[in-house]
């Protein structure tokens, strides 16, 4: 079995299990398991958590679309909208209008520790999701050679990574 046979046959088989369980604990107090929608339905809620494969995961992917993270966050489109407005979550348009947030900003479901407060540093500053989501994964001697990403992870100081991006972005401002 190559690697990907072998996740896959795992994942369905966690999913298979997990499944089951929750349908016998619900058949058991009498829920009727068209409460959690038809099969299909279902199904669509549980591959949003699957983050989409793009051009760019190599290097910045894999991402999650709109309606996959609203899924999973259990937020509003407009809340994600106004999170990336206000640099607070980073999110990239492709050529073709579709908006993208790379999964490798998430902790679970969560941003990684101290990264809204790197991200806040260019709310004023022109430029991309794609330019800054390049600069957070670059390695910086700045950081001990880490990536801005990596450093945070390791929950390193919040201030040294703030203070790169503070020189980034006047750089970025000229």
């Amino acid at each position: 079995m190559t690697a990907v046979s072998t996740f896959e046959a795992q994942l369905v088989a966690e999913l298979a299990a997990g499944v089951h369980e929750r349908l016998a604990r619900a058949s058991a107090t009498g829920r009727d398991p068209a409460a959690y929608g038809s099969p299909t339905e279902l199904a669509e809620r549980m591959l949003a958590a699957v983050p989409t494969v793009n051009a760019w995961d190599a290097r910045l992917g894999p991402f999650y679309d709109t309606a996959g993270l609203t899924r999973y966050l259990g937020v509003s489109k407009q809340a994600l909208a106004d999170r990336v407005k206000r640099r607070r979550m980073l999110a990239m348009t492709t050529s073709d209008g579709k908006v993208l947030y790379p999964v490798l900003q998430f902790a679970g479901r969560d941003l990684i520790a101290g990264l809204a407060d790197v991200l806040g540093v260019f709310r004023d500053v022109p430029v991309d999701g794609w330019t800054l989501a390049s600069w957070l994964v670059s390695p910086s001697p700045d950081l001990d050679g880490m990536s801005v990403l990596d450093w945070l992870r390791v929950n390193r100081k919040v201030s040294a990574a703030q203070a790169l991006a503070k020189a980034t972005a006047a750089r970025w401002s000229q």
